[in-house]
């Protein structure tokens, strides 16, 4: 018993022991371990002994001091990245206003001076100080998309587009330097057009204007073949395969497997001779990824290169547009003369296409042969197709020579000259006065047929993309017609214009004038939407926003920032001010229309679409012509608001993009003339105002707003130069360059002459001024 006893007290004094010395060590080593993992690298662990548990807390310690300083250095290196992330994102988000304005200025400049009298050798500069300066602007184009490409925010605009057009515009941007190297630039297209397609244009345009740059940069002889094929069609789409071809200098297999990676380029030495970022073909890559496609490339050195890329795009319910019925034309006797074969193919496959054969020639003289043998035989050439630009007898002189010919003069052929670019003015009347048509090359098929239907007196209609016509204003009213719009905006002429776009669709209309009657107009009336503007005298447009969201009963009423302000983050913060979307001005109607049937619901509504429009038409055919008197009680057209020229035959207004402001009013010329008077009058003495406030003369705030209100009134007019130059000038303020000899400023006053020169005879109807806050 007694052994037992000792025995056991043994036990428990080593238990005891073994617990204090080596079972509470390792659990505080445990719970160190958890808060160390939990980022705790503050905790402490007294270490106490000498033996193998005390070294083990010895490593421990050590090993937190070593967490901790890693952790340090890798904040700092997290924040330093993302302050490098933020200064990156902030510069590449700078650099379009602050690159591009003085770019888009010394180009301006150059294109004026182009359009005046100049010696020889001076038009030559500048004609290559402006493909320096496209040049640049590529460059800094091609920067700012790779910036969107890595950031993932490179988003595709589906509207609707014609294929032909598509073409049209990519290729008119090099037709001067096809001339220039005195390549031969080819498009092949289904000779049937698809329709109207849905896609981004913008986009596909840029990846077309990128290959074929690429082809003409590294092609010095030969042709340019632009083909596209229509290869697959499935319920409401079409595939699309573009293939850009040239007779360059080709790629090697090294050169192939690098040319789409980003700042690659096939010619990457010091002494290259062609330029570029490496940029292009890496956002071509990815736009055509986007566009559900693929793009590759097939060269040969020394023999040319071949770029092919995919496309998926929609289709609207509009069919192909069909070949339209020739009548007796389908037994026209046609002849095709261009020297160069695969221009020349493809101008008689275009035709055969339309069931119209004819016949091809790769000369003048070889043309003005069979035109003699035809007419012998009695069976003579009805239709010709001339190439301007062809060695020997040019198509001019060819042309002249036939209608100089009476055995080829009568019955008189019927010419259509297919000309590149090079004519001026005077020499393309000259041309029209001895053929009949002229067709530019590269030549498409809607192009080519329309030139042929034309010299023979018919008219091909073919449906318009979608710009608001008369059946989409039906369609508009019956979905927006009885909504109730608030529309929060302090000037006056902004207040119009957007009046204007609203009535036209039969929407209700209640104006505030600033933001705290907009808070109180909400409140007392339902609205089915708020057009906010944002800087309003009172309480700006955050603030009324925030007021109204403030009231559970408004969480769900939509708010559309509409506004001038267009810098970055701008869109963000109306966001972040509680507002559901954002339209820029000047305002584009198309964009405007579309955030209206986005926000709106549909439901019924007390308004006739019938009798709206029936109101509209009799309101334009009782409205007196530009310089007639108008009905007693009626104000809005005066007869002051006629400009210089003939009574209902306008002049130009220089400055004035009159088309586009008269699109956001319906086409009504009188009212945009009297809205101008009301600008020149409003803004009277504007130009002195902010240049003593430039000085210092005066505090900013107090000119501020009137360049605000400046600056979306002449976009909305139509003053778009003006627009451009008022916002140059409030960003370089904003920026700190607050400065009377400053290039913004300077512009600014020479914009704000032009549009008071040009609007100055206008007159609006006596009443009180509106002057802006």
């Amino acid at each position: 018993l007694l052994t037992l006893f000792v025995t056991t007290l043994m036990v428990a004094l080593l238990a005891v022991l073994a617990s204090r010395h080596l079972v509470r060590p390792i659990r505080r080593l445990t719970l160190a371990a958890a808060r160390l993992g939990d980022g705790e690298f503050d905790v402490t662990l007294p270490v106490g002994t000498h033996d193998e548990i005390g070294e083990l807390s010895e490593s421990f310690i050590r090993m937190r001091h070593d967490l901790r300083k890693t952790a340090h250095e890798t904040e700092v290196a997290r924040n330093s990245a993302e302050a490098a992330n933020r200064a990156k994102s902030e510069f590449l988000a700078n650099m379009s206003h602050e690159i591009r304005t003085p770019m888009n200025g010394v180009m301006g400049m150059i294109e004026l001076a182009l359009d005046s009298r100049l010696p020889a050798k001076a038009r030559e500069y500048l004609e290559r100080a402006r493909t320096s300066s496209r040049s640049l602007l590529g460059i800094i184009n091609d920067i700012l998309d790779f910036s969107k490409v890595e950031a993932g925010k490179m988003t595709l605009d589906p509207v609707e587009f014609y294929l032909g057009d598509l073409l049209d515009e990519a290729v008119v941007l090099f037709l001067d330097e096809v001339e220039r190297k005195n390549l031969e630039l080819v498009v092949v297209a289904p000779p049937e057009s698809p329709g109207l397609l849905v896609g981004d244009p913008l986009r596909l345009r840029q990846i077309l204007t990128n290959l074929l740059s690429n082809a003409i940069k590294f092609t010095d002889r030969g042709e340019i073949l632009l083909r596209v094929t229509e290869i697959a069609r499935t319920p409401g789409h079409i595939q699309l395969r573009f293939s850009i071809a040239d007779t360059g200098i080709g790629l090697g297999d090294e050169q192939i497997s690098r040319l789409f990676e980003a700042f690659s380029q096939a010619d990457g030495s010091t002494t290259r001779q062609y330029g570029g970022t490496g940029l292009g073909l890496a956002i071509c890559k990815r736009l055509v990824t986007l566009m559900g496609g693929r793009i590759w490339v097939e060269s040969v050195p020394g023999k040319g290169s071949v770029f092919h890329f995919t496309v998926t795009v929609g289709h609207t319910a509009t069919e192909r547009m069909p070949i339209p019925p020739l009548g007796g034309l389908t037994a026209t006797n046609i002849l095709v003369v261009d020297d160069n074969d695969t221009a020349r193919a493809v101008c008689t496959r275009i035709l055969a296409h339309f069931n119209l054969p004819a016949e091809p020639v790769s000369s003048g003289n070889v043309a003005l042969t069979k035109l003699r043998e035809a007419a012998e035989e009695g069976n003579p050439f009805d239709l010709i197709l001339l190439d301007r630009k062809m060695p020997g007898l040019d198509g001019m002189e060819t042309a002249a020579t036939i209608r100089g010919e009476p055995t080829l003069a009568s019955p008189a052929p019927k010419i259509i000259l297919m000309s590149g670019p090079g004519a001026d003015e005077a020499e393309e009347t000259a041309q029209r006065q001895v053929v009949d048509a002229l067709v530019a090359k590269p030549i498409s098929p809607e192009l080519l047929l329309q030139a042929i239907m034309g010299v023979y007196g018919f008219v091909i209609d073919r449906p318009h993309p979608r710009d608001r016509n008369a059946t989409d204003r039906k369609a508009l009213t019956r979905r927006l017609g009885g909504a109730r719009i608030l529309l929060a905006e302090d000037h006056p002429i902004n207040q119009q214009v957007a009046r204007e776009l609203l009535r036209r669709v039969g929407l209700e209309v209640t104006i505030a004038s600033n933001g705290e009657a907009a808070v109180q107009a909400v409140r007392k009336a339902d609205h089915d939407l708020v057009l906010m503007d944002i800087q309003m005298p009172v309480m700006d447009g955050y603030h009324a926003t925030r007021a109204i969201r403030s009231e559970a009963r408004f969480k769900k009423l939509p708010i559309i920032a509409m506004t001038a302000h267009a810098l970055t983050g701008d869109r963000d913060q109306c966001l972040a001010a509680g507002m559901d979307d954002y339209i820029p001005k000047p305002i584009d109607p198309e964009r405007f229309y579309d955030i209206l049937i986005k926000w709106i619901l549909p439901g019924p509504r007390s308004v006739e679409v019938e009798t709206i429009l029936a109101g509209e038409a009799n309101a334009a055919a009782t409205r007196p012509a530009p310089g007639e008197p108008a009905p007693p009680g009626e104000s809005d057209h005066p007869k002051e608001a006629d400009p210089p020229g003939e009574p209902g035959h306008p002049g130009k207004l220089d400055g004035i993009d009159q088309e586009s402001a008269r699109h956001r009013l319906g086409g009504n010329q009188a009212l945009h003339y009297r809205m101008l008077g009301e600008f020149n009058r409003d803004f009277e003495g504007t130009t002195a105002l902010i240049g003593d406030a430039l000085a210092g003369k005066i505090p900013w705030e107090s000119a501020r707003p009137r360049l605000h209100a400046l600056k979306g009134v002449a976009g909305n007019l139509g003053a778009r130069a003006l627009h451009q130059a008022a916002r140059e000038l409030e960003q370089a303020v904003a920026d700190g360059r607050r400065d009377p000899s400053s290039e913004p400023w300077a512009r600014f006053q020479r914009e704000m002459r032009r549009v008071e020169e040009s609007t100055r005879h206008l007159r609006p109807p006596p009443g009180p001024a509106q002057n802006p806050p």
